[in-house]
């Protein structure tokens, strides 16, 4: 590689290369955000974990949530909303961080753009729709029929095989640990969903199961 001009013809391959993978529909083929997801994974069970024993807590305090103070209930929504306003500002941060490791030139806007054209391409978009239309459909039947008490179970259960399609969109292999956690728990949850209360099953299924996210990362990333 002492040669000049091989070295040119090199960095002009690589050049060309980069370029193709800004266009790609797909960018999660050509970077590891897999550190970054985990974060989030354990970052968003450990918080769900509190607010889910948090409102376990005060229902059993007051006997049920209804008798709660508004003043408790207001606290608490505007919790929810902090945290999930902090959980989607961090996951875009470690997002972009991860990414500008491979394109250091890369702008915000063309991030989004990339994001943006990878969920929401011609292979994902049915698959959103399909789960988009399910929940929607699981969710007017349930309370309709005054059965909000299966509501964590078929969330986590759609919400798990949702994962396990995605795996081949967003390659990121702990989304399979998950999504396999989210429906079996979905499952045992839903046959007990008149005996555990709904605060518990959320702690079951998604608060244990994004944390399982981080888990299985941390021993995947060992593995390789």
């Amino acid at each position: 590689m002492n040669n000049p001009d091989e070295t040119q013809k090199l960095i002009e391959d690589l050049q060309v290369v980069k370029d193709a993978v800004a266009r790609s529909n797909n960018i999660f083929r050509f970077i590891n955000i897999s550190r970054a997801m985990a974060l989030v994974g354990l970052m968003g069970g450990l918080g769900i974990a509190i607010l889910a024993g948090v409102f376990y807590y005060l229902t059993i305090r007051f006997g049920t949530y209804a008798e709660v103070p508004l003043s408790y209930r207001m606290a608490l929504y505007l919790s929810i909303s902090v945290f999930c306003t902090t959980a989607g500002i961090t996951k875009v941060l470690l997002i972009l961080t991860q990414v500008r490791k491979t394109y250091r030139d890369i702008t915000t806007l063309q991030l989004f753009s990339q994001l943006i054209s990878a969920v929401y391409s011609p292979q994902s978009i049915p698959l959103i729709v399909s789960f988009a239309s399910a929940a929607a459909g699981v969710l007017v039947f349930l309370l309709v029929r005054d059965l909000a008490l299966y509501l964590v179970p078929a969330a986590s259960i759609l919400v798990g095989l949702m994962l396990v399609a995605f795996v081949n969109v967003f390659y990121i292999r702990e989304m399979l640990v998950t999504g396999g956690w989210l429906l079996a728990s979905g499952l045992v949850t839903l046959f007990y969903a008149e005996r555990v209360p709904s605060s518990l099953a959320v702690i079951i299924t998604f608060a244990c199961g994004f944390c399982l996210w981080y888990i299985a990362y941390r021993f995947i990333s060992k593995a390789v």
